[in-house]
């Protein structure tokens, strides 16, 4: 089942590109020969405020460049499932509420391969997609991270007006914040509804449960070509 739920603080080229993060941010070579990808950063990032940290440095070289969710930049979250568990809602609205001790849990048969979250701009300026930041799994504790399932495989599909990329995140099976840089093309337009999916397409499966998670996830978006 779907839900929707509004939140707090996002961006096509018709490409599909393979991204790895091992310790820290990594960033995509351009199509062709696709040559290895290269480590911008292998500090190990974890603990209270080390996402939005971590979202920022990539941030701070893009002049007029902005962190999505924020109070200027709300987005919506919804699924195609969500988990509860007595008084407990695991729902999308979690992976940006600035905790990584919540968490995103599908709730459909077998680990969730085909499930999906996605961001919605309610009201999008120009701009593109320049990176993003995640903690994959239930990153709350090491024994939630290593009994629950985490995403092996990540899809990312980018939808503005006519415009449309997409990739393959392939998150590294460790918990903290794991950073990617996109290449150009994610556009983002004001004059278009615009919406990021992330669609699990593979996993590392958990010790004891089947119900694949994702703790938080942080987009940075940079001003449009040409911007002031």
């Amino acid at each position: 089942m779907g839900t929707t739920g509004p939140v707090r603080g996002f961006p096509a080229a018709a490409l599909i590109l393979t991204l790895s993060g091992a310790h820290g941010v990594w960033a995509a070579e351009p199509p062709g020969d696709r040559p290895p990808l290269r480590p911008l950063d292998t500090e190990a990032r974890w603990g209270p405020g080390k996402v939005r940290a971590l979202a920022e440095e990539i941030r701070r070289p893009l002049p007029g460049a902005w962190i999505v969710p924020s109070p200027d930049h709300p987005v919506t979250v919804t699924a195609s499932s969500f988990q509860t568990w007595r008084d407990r809602r695991y729902v999308p609205d979690n992976l940006v509420d600035g905790d990584y001790r919540t968490a995103w849990v599908e709730n459909e048969n077998g680990t969730g391969v085909g499930q999906w979250v996605e961001f919605s701009f309610a009201t999008p300026t120009a701009g593109r997609l320049h990176g993003l930041v995640l903690v994959p799994g239930f990153a709350r504790n090491a024994g939630m991270f290593a009994n629950n399932p985490r995403p092996r495989a990540l899809g990312l599909s980018w939808r503005c007006g006519d415009m449309a990329a997409e990739a393959i995140l392939r998150p590294q099976d460790r918990r903290g914040a794991q950073a990617f840089i996109l290449p150009p093309g994610w556009a983002l337009s004001p004059a278009a509804p615009c919406s990021l999916r992330l669609t699990i397409r593979g996993v590392f499966p958990g010790a004891r449960f089947a119900d694949t998670s994702l703790s938080e996830v942080v987009l940075v978006v940079a001003q449009a070509a040409g911007a002031d």
